[in-house]
């Protein structure tokens, strides 16, 4: 089942890339990409209605517009939050509050809008096993040794994200939760050999 996307671009080709995770439980998630800011509202609120929760969201340029894309599984017992279109300031407020009211960033997006930088994420409230720690708006260095000392306490990462903030400057922002089962699936037999890493010349 599919569990993340990501989109980028190389010269004038979007390129698409997935993770998928082996699927032991009784349900599928669903994807759908190319969706306009009005499509993903009607799609978010069909999902919702048919008792699905939203786990990954992106928003990439295509031909001079934001596209969005996201995938969905059905909802549990959980609450969720999702916010969009929140400014670096404002989204750090909402955090803070998310974080006192026991909820875990699962996702997080940033991008530009109106030639501003902002920020979609998702959120779940905390199991009482789990335990959680996010931080954003990190340079690689940052990153590296944050993800370091996290992994070091146990913390492996859930999300990852890297936007750009202006003149090819990126920016990390990454979620750690521990506690969280995590299964590590054997490797697809007709990918083995391959270098599925490289990058597209």
């Amino acid at each position: 089942m599919a569990v993340d996307i990501e989109v980028y671009r190389t010269g004038a080709t979007l390129h698409f890339s997935d993770v998928w995770l082996k699927n032991n439980e009784d349900f599928e998630t669903e994807m759908q990409f190319g969706m306009s800011d009005l499509m993903f509202s009607n799609r978010y609120g069909e999902m919702a209605d048919r008792g699905f929760r939203l786990i990954d969201f992106e928003v990439y340029e295509a031909n001079g517009k934001n596209a969005c894309a996201a995938i969905w599984k059905p909802r549990g017992k959980e609450s969720t939050r999702f916010y969009r279109g929140l400014s670096k300031e404002v989204f750090g407020s909402v955090s803070a509050t998310l974080r006192e009211e026991g909820f875990r960033l699962i996702d997080i997006e940033g991008y530009y809008l109106g030639g501003k930088l902002t920020f979609a994420s998702g959120w779940v409230s905390l199991e009482e096993s789990q335990r959680t720690d996010f931080a954003y708006h990190m340079m690689a260095d940052e990153f590296y040794q944050r993800n370091a000392t996290m992994m070091l306490d146990v913390y492996p990462l859930t999300d990852i994200e890297a936007y750009d903030i202006g003149r090819g400057e990126l920016r990390y922002a990454g979620s750690w939760t521990a506690g969280e089962e995590l299964v590590e699936a054997e490797p697809i037999a007709s990918l083995r050999n391959r270098d599925i890493f490289k990058r597209p010349n």
